[in-house]
């Protein structure tokens, strides 16, 4: 897939772009009150642990911040 600026991709096509660099460990994302963690995989690794793709950082937001 040739090179496209994030906001011009579909979201299939970020998904799809994300998982090509992705292993298979579970997503660390805690979810809430519950203080359960996500556990999705595939997952990457980010400065604040490892994300699924619904739990990753927005690389649009401004740094340190997350759309999700």
């Amino acid at each position: 897939m040739r090179s496209l600026h994030p906001h011009l991709l579909t979201p299939e096509q970020k998904e799809l772009l994300w998982s090509e660099s992705a292993t298979p460990e579970p997503c660390r994302h805690h979810l809430g009150e519950s203080a359960e963690r996500c556990g999705s995989t595939p997952s990457r690794l980010y400065q604040r642990g490892r994300r699924c793709f619904a739990h990753a950082p927005d690389p649009i937001a401004a740094p340190g911040t997350s759309a999700r």
